[in-house]
């Protein structure tokens, strides 16, 4: 979904309760960064897999 307004324009991730899924929340995940728990829980309390902790698995990609 695009909304436009006085910020850039971006794309916006809706999860299947209505909630938004926020650029940040998304970059902790992707990078291991601190904080990333809470958002690991509510993405696997919505149906998504446990994400891997593997360096590995993440430098294939």
């Amino acid at each position: 979904m695009d909304y436009l307004g006085k910020t850039r324009p971006r794309r916006l991730t809706m999860l299947p309760d209505g909630s938004v899924l926020h650029d940040r929340a998304m970059s902790k995940v992707r990078n291991g960064e601190r904080g990333r728990g809470g958002v690991e829980r509510r993405l696997v309390a919505l149906g998504a897999g446990a994400v891997a902790r593997s360096r590995y698995v993440w430098n294939i990609w």
